[in-house]
């Protein structure tokens, strides 16, 4: 998630297995802090989607987090991300990057496969793979830790790591956008999004200018503390940052 989960809602939050024919193969009830553990039969083996969502929504009491656009308590929104289960124990983030990945593979944004063009483990691990090179991690997607840019209170937390920043980004990437959506942009980044045969990134329609829009944002909310980074991912997008310089002496 984009910033520390800091409610499950009574329980609602909820996390479901499927298979890659989006039959269900396995349920969890996250924790207040939106971890989770979930088992699946190991008889299986092949292509999971993994939803994290709120399952009764007839309710008042929504799973929230500390969103680190608008540093307020947030809705959760319902988050994908999908993998090959080889039968053995796995880590899996449930994140916006990762919904952008398992769209990438194959997934509708709902979670079910796409019938025209099904996920399969190949796609699947290409796409985790693109997404992570993409915003500058370096470890695997769905295994490599998550620390957000802000903490619980909505406190800038300077030891944030890559995937924080990432997910920081995004989330101004939603918020500037005239049509906030976190499925909206996840399906805009899997679209998007792509290489070309010389193996560099190829950014199309209007996202190059959201992500300049999310960069500048991101910088001067955190008062210069991301900007390295930030600038790092669009260049690594191969994208140059239209940047507002901020000014160190009035931090």
């Amino acid at each position: 998630f984009a910033g520390p989960v800091v409610s499950n809602s009574n329980n609602d939050l909820t996390v479901k297995a499927y298979d890659n024919t989006g039959k269900e193969i396995g349920l969890a009830q996250a924790k207040n802090d939106g971890s989770y553990s979930l088992n699946i039969d190991k008889t299986y083996k092949g292509v999971v989607l993994l939803k994290a969502f709120d399952k009764d929504t007839s309710n008042k009491n929504n799973p929230e987090h500390l969103d680190e656009s608008s540093i307020k308590r947030e809705t959760l929104p319902t988050l994908t991300a999908s993998f090959y289960f080889d039968g053995l124990d796995a880590i899996v983030n449930i994140t916006s990057l990762t919904m952008a990945a398992a769209i990438k593979a194959g997934f509708k944004a709902d979670g079910t496969p796409d019938t025209q063009s099904p996920p399969s483990q190949t796609s699947v691990e290409s796409a985790n793979a693109l997404m992570a090179k993409a915003f500058g991690l370096k470890d695997p997607l769905l295994s490599q830790e998550v620390i957000p840019t802000v903490d619980a209170t909505g406190k800038t937390n300077p030891n944030a790591n890559a995937y924080g920043v990432a997910l920081d980004l995004l989330s101004h990437l939603v918020n500037t956008q005239k049509t906030p959506s976190t499925e909206a942009m996840a399906t805009s980044l899997a679209q998007n999004l792509t290489l070309d045969k010389d193996g560099k990134f190829q950014v199309t329609s209007n996202l190059p200018v959201d992500l300049n829009q999310a960069a500048n944002s991101a910088i001067l909310q955190h008062k210069g503390v991301y900007e390295p980074p930030v600038i790092q991912i669009l260049t690594g997008l191969n994208l140059l940052l239209n940047h507002i310089p901020v000014r160190t002496d009035t931090l």
